[in-house]
């Protein structure tokens, strides 16, 4: 057996336990909602960037 194979681990209780599996999903949450706004504006970071060019280049007036 190597020296980790023999060192005892802690487990906390089943109650704590599901405690933290739910702040993790809470938070993966938050986190996929924000990932969510993130590519949105990205999106319309990429439109409005390619609209500026387009007008630029075709001459139009930006005010």
């Amino acid at each position: 057996m190597t020296v980790l194979a023999k060192a005892a681990i802690q487990i906390p209780p089943v109650a704590e336990q599901a405690r933290i599996v739910a702040e993790v999903d809470r938070h993966l949450s938050i986190i996929r909602e924000v990932e969510a706004e993130v590519d949105t504006n990205l999106q319309r970071a990429q439109a409005l960037r390619q609209a500026t060019l387009a007008r630029a280049f075709s001459g139009t007036s930006a005010a």
